[in-house]
């Protein structure tokens, strides 16, 4: 029975990020080689519309950890890193990792005998290029996550996933706001201050359960995606699995991550077994927990008031609003082509809210905006070149945002554990 993870015990000779990711690269690299010889069986590579040249490529893009680690790589050595615009960021980052994953692919299919060695020659080349490490991952504003220990989080929406009728069982909507956990491997966190006392995962999810209810009041649940899900630990854990991908290897390392142990050294039984079967012992998994659940089982006591705790919920104003901006929305991107101008602002007047807001000075700059991108043909405000743009697209987008998050207290029994 695996135990919940706790590196409070002392750890020897833990590795490197970069030394343990290096090492798993050589693995990887035998992985696809293995795919592409009928070795082994393929994982599901019909997961996703986008299209790539070969099999290996889009093998090697979305089914090994390789992308993040040349992404982190290329982050890290990326000068004034928190001085650049998010879409200049995310442009070069991607034209970066693509181009070296193109040249890993026609090494490979070009000299099957030598790829391996002449790919690490090229990544050793290409990272010399861009110069020393320069910056601090868990410091850069363009890639910050939140940080709970061992624990990586972010606060979002549930949007549209493939999942979502799952979700629905849960009494979720596409509206409600989660926390999605990230899991970091245990020797990353203990690699940071070998000589402190890192916390347990269960200490982890304390220290959580204590930033929502001080920071994240209007989370209705808790998911985590991760081979951690797979295993007995979900059990432990009290998370309920409601989704599980057999055969699906994903780019964010959160598969590969069972292979390496708490000193960062590869699981080599393991991982031989899965090059030779290419069957793993855990796939990924996605856990919930709902709020309540949560808060009962890992907020700390002296944190409960008798049983109860305050949390936040949108008003029924503000769950309409935001359902009808998003039909605005879509109805709008169907029909910027083929609609006129008024025709378009009759979509957006739908809205009494949103009408009000256009006839204020605010509202009719972004008026006058809007129509000179129906006559360029530019659809996205942020494909826009436009004197004030940021101002007046900023303007509207804190209108929008202060009628969504309109928020009433609640107080919440949710007992003692």
């Amino acid at each position: 029975m695996e135990k919940i993870p706790n590196i409070n015990s002392k750890i020897e000779n833990i590795r490197t990020p970069e030394e343990c990711m290096r090492e798993l690269m050589g693995f990887q690299f035998e992985y696809l080689e293995r795919i592409d010889k009928g070795i082994i069986k393929k994982p599901n590579i019909n997961n996703t519309k986008k299209e790539y040249p070969n099999q290996f490529l889009k093998i090697l893009s979305e089914h090994t950890s390789i992308e993040g680690y040349l992404a982190d790589e290329y982050i890290k050595r990326l000068k004034n890193v928190n001085d650049r615009e998010k879409e200049d960021f995310d442009f070069t980052l991607g034209h970066f990792v693509g181009v070296i994953t193109g040249q890993i692919c026609e090494l490979y299919l070009n000299d099957k005998e030598n790829w391996k060695n002449k790919t690490m020659e090229l990544l050793d080349s290409k990272l010399n290029e861009l110069g020393p490490v320069v910056n601090d991952l868990d410091k850069i504003n363009n890639k910050k996550e939140n940080r709970c220990g061992l624990i990586n989080f972010d606060f979002i929406k549930i949007g549209n996933p493939k999942n979502l009728e799952k979700l629905k069982t849960f009494g979720l909507d596409s509206n409600d706001n989660y926390i999605n956990i990230h899991f970091k491997n245990l020797f990353e966190q203990k690699q940071k201050d070998p000589n402190s006392k890192a916390p347990s995962l269960s200490e982890s999810l304390n220290l959580l359960a204590e930033k929502i209810v001080d920071e994240y009041p209007q989370t209705k649940a808790i998911i985590g995606r991760s081979w951690m899900m797979d295993s007995v630990i979900v059990e432990k854990l009290k998370f309920k699995v409601f989704d599980r991908h057999d055969n699906s290897v994903y780019t964010n390392g959160s598969f590969w991550g069972q292979f390496i142990d708490q000193n960062g050294n590869i699981k080599k039984d393991e991982m031989d077994k899965f090059l030779n079967t290419g069957e793993a012992k855990f796939y990924l998994a996605e856990g919930i927990m709902m709020v309540n659940d949560f808060l009962k089982e890992y907020l700390p006591e002296d944190k409960k008031k008798n049983g109860y705790v305050k949390l936040m919920d949108y008003t029924d104003e503000a769950k309409k609003f935001e359902k009808e901006i998003n039909e605005i929305k879509l109805n709008i991107d169907k029909n910027f082509k083929n609609f006129s101008y008024d025709e378009l602002i009759m979509i957006i007047r739908s809205n009494e809210i949103i009408s009000n807001y256009l006839d204020t000075e605010e509202g009719k700059e972004f008026l006058r905006m809007f129509k000179y991108m129906k006559e360029i043909g530019v659809k996205s405000m942020d494909n826009l070149e436009y004197e004030d743009r940021d101002r007046i697209k900023n303007n509207f987008n804190s209108f929008l945002d202060k009628h969504k998050n309109e928020s009433v207290e609640k107080e919440v029994f949710i007992g003692n554990k």
